[in-house]
């Protein structure tokens, strides 16, 4: 696994954790779906949840994502 996809799952894994200690307790870790993906978290009613682990905001980038 890559440096980058071993950051993405530790920050994923802590918001589930998070999510489920607050409520939520059937947020879970979507899996990979390359250009067919929708979010990385789902389980929280009609939310679905996109995680990023960056330094810097990179809105612009990340809004063309969705």
């Amino acid at each position: 696994m890559s440096k980058q996809r071993q950051k993405g799952t530790r920050a994923e894994t802590a918001v589930v954790q998070y999510l489920q200690a607050n409520g939520f307790p059937y947020a879970e870790r979507r899996a990979l779906h390359g250009v067919n993906d929708k979010g990385d978290i789902t389980g929280c009613g009609p939310v679905v949840f996109e995680v990023k682990d960056h330094a810097k905001l990179s809105l612009s980038e990340w809004v063309k994502e969705l």
